[in-house]
């Protein structure tokens, strides 16, 4: 019942067009982002750091089926590189920023 009242609660966000200043960026804790994106970011920087992680809704049209979860990983590569590692909520690698680079132009 809780998922399908976040499900329409999302869809109405969408509808309004406040989705991207309501849901962008926001901070959860490491221990609540899924095992399959942790998974991937370790797959994908192995010996990364985790520091910190933030989740991202977007949406490529109104049907639910569509909307896209990200979740930004930020940390220290294991060559001593602040980095941000953007991954979907299935496991997919999307983007590796450097940290400042993702901060500066893209987290905004």
């Amino acid at each position: 019942m809780i998922h399908w009242l976040l499900n329409v609660f999302i869809v109405a966000l969408l509808a309004v067009g406040f989705i991207a200043n309501v849901l962008a960026h926001v901070p959860v804790p490491l221990d609540k982002v899924p095992a399959v994106v942790l998974e991937s970011v370790i797959k994908r920087e192995p010996g990364m750091i985790m520091h910190e992680a933030s989740v991202d809704v977007s949406h490529s049209a109104v049907p639910i089926e569509n909307v896209v979860v990200t979740y930004v990983i930020k940390g220290t590569s294991s060559q001593g590189k602040e980095i941000a590692v953007e991954v979907t909520n299935r496991g997919l690698v999307l983007q590796i920023y450097d940290r400042v680079y993702y901060e500066e132009y893209i987290e905004d």
